[in-house]
């Protein structure tokens, strides 16, 4: 969908409990045929809420720019690149998106 819309994805987040199968891990970069990060887990919404806190506090007391975020430290991170079974997962791909025109025809249209 992203891809259809213009937008040039280089790599994909894998989070959550489905990140940590290592099936899921193996087929990934295939089928999205991009980089994929899968950082170590984490409870990536609380943190994330713990920045904006952080950030809009520092903007508050003048300490940070309200125009750009803090840098903040990356949580570790296993990356996985597509290989030999790229052609495979863009077989894929375009298999899953003829069925999903099949089934719900012009939904998905830019």
């Amino acid at each position: 969908m992203l891809r259809g819309r213009g937008v040039d994805v280089r790599r994909i987040f894998l989070l959550g409990a489905a990140a940590e199968l290592a099936a899921v891990q193996a087929a990934a970069p295939a089928l999205f045929g991009v980089q994929v990060v899968v950082p170590q887990p984490a409870d990536y919404a609380a943190i994330g809420a713990a920045r904006q806190a952080a950030w809009a506090l520092g903007v508050s007391q003048g300490t940070l720019s309200p125009g750009a975020p803090p840098v903040w430290q990356g949580a570790a991170a296993q990356v996985l690149e597509p290989g030999e079974e790229l052609a495979v997962g863009q077989a894929v791909r375009q298999q899953y998106v003829s069925v999903r025109e099949q089934t719900h025809p012009g939904a998905f249209r830019a």
